[in-house]
């Protein structure tokens, strides 16, 4: 009789009850950088470089149902330990998959550890199919990979090729902020004191929207931006790094004028304008042009002015041309007091009008692009626009403004 009940306990539980077991399982590999020679969790990264972990969840087996009852629900959630001087994002997140960066500015192995959660609804129904009630039953899983942040065990530079000092003093010429398409070259050294041994061996990345390396050579980008550089070298025979330096490219972002000479009355003539009779109303000036800012170089791009059309008035409303004309010149070394020169010595801007029409008031004036581009650009890039003004203010007197420079002359 014993027997027997115990096996209608048996067939009862068998026929209501299914009992489950619940393994979540979590897979976490670090996919970038994924350009080093390096693989598994022990992929090495510098100070201060964004490692990337690729962190993905699932489960085996299934939660434990009671008769009528069905799984209506799953959803999942992952939280990301804490880690002592490792900065972490995200720290948290929903899904079953995650994207997360980690990154320190001490060397050392540390654990970055992601646990995943996965939740279950559970209903039971009624016998016309209407919900009896609701449960919920939560299992969780963590995956662990490292993070191994490593001191170079050497110094590492940027060189621009155009080494012009920087400031009073300083003739290394090291410096991290490049112009756009400026050359430059990845220096190694031995840490002070060390009788170590270092030669470059290779950097990463190879090619960005910032910058492109070709051995230790640099060639900036095209546009503003920045990149992490990883460089080793190898120090007394054995590869180490990586050592972490940030480069900086920018853009022109301005145009100075040096006056070199004016027309203030008829006393002076230049070869670059018409000598004017002293019955004509007209100004001039001539300036050298640089490039800012002044801190990095642009040897070898061209800059210069674009077309445009002219706003005109009064005794000047028909004073040609109507369209400025365009020019450029590729730009040469310079300084950190000037910048660099547009063109060479010689290539100047020569700003003015002269006007044989009828006095009286009268207006013209260009808002003239200036761009740039690239040895690697198709197309110009506008950078700037400055307004050239040329003024007659009754019958005598004409004034020209460009670029915070402006000459008066008054006829006789």
């Amino acid at each position: 009789m014993l027997r027997l009940s115990l096996w209608c306990l048996a067939m009862f539980l068998s026929i209501g009850q299914t009992f489950a077991a619940v393994t979540v399982y979590v897979d976490i590999k670090q996919t970038e950088p994924s350009h080093l020679p390096f693989s598994g969790v022990e992929t090495r990264v510098g100070k201060n470089v964004d490692a990337t972990y690729s962190a993905t969840a699932g489960y085996n087996g299934q939660p434990t149902l009671h008769a009528e009852e069905k799984i209506t629900a799953t959803t999942w959630t992952y939280t990301v330990s804490p880690v002592n001087d490792v900065t972490i994002s995200p720290t948290s997140g929903s899904g079953s998959s995650a994207s997360i960066t980690a990154k320190s500015a001490e060397a050392g192995a540390y654990a970055i550890t992601v646990t995943f959660e996965v939740k279950f609804t559970i209903t039971k129904y009624k016998e016309d199919e209407t919900v009896d009630s609701t449960r919920t039953e939560e299992y969780t899983g963590s995956g662990s990979a490292t993070l191994n942040v490593k001191d170079g065990k050497f110094k590492v530079f940027i060189k621009p090729d155009d080494n012009f000092p920087l400031y009073a003093g300083d003739m290394d010429g090291y410096r991290n902020k490049l112009g756009v398409g400026e050359d430059a070259n990845i220096i190694v050294e031995k840490e002070d004191g060390s009788a170590d041994t270092v030669t470059f061996d290779y950097a990463t990345p190879a090619c960005s929207p910032s910058i492109t390396i070709n051995g230790s050579a640099i060639v900036a980008g095209n546009n503003s931006g920045s990149e992490i550089i990883q460089v080793y070298a190898v120090v007394n025979g054995v590869t180490e790094g990586p050592e972490s330096i940030g480069v900086t490219v920018v853009e022109p972002n301005g145009i100075k004028y040096k006056e070199i000479l004016r027309y203030r009355n008829l006393d002076f003539t230049s070869p670059n304008f018409p000598p004017i009779s002293p019955s004509v109303r007209g100004a001039c000036f001539i300036a050298d042009m640089f490039v800012t800012p002044t801190d990095v170089s642009f040897i070898g791009v061209s800059v210069g002015e674009d077309t445009c059309h002219s706003q005109r008035e009064g005794s000047l409303e028909n004073l040609p041309p109507e369209e400025h004309p365009s020019w450029y010149f590729d730009c040469t070394g310079g300084n950190m007091a000037n910048g660099c020169r547009v063109g060479v010595i010689g290539n100047v801007d020569q700003v003015g009008f002269y006007s044989y029409l009828p006095g009286g008031d009268g207006l013209k004036i260009w808002d003239i692009p200036w761009s740039y581009k690239t040895a690697t650009m198709t197309d110009r890039k506008v950078f700037l626009t400055i307004r050239q003004r040329m003024e007659n203010i009754g019958d005598k007197k004409s004034v020209v403004t460009k670029n915070g420079i402006t000459v008066t002359r008054t006829i006789e």
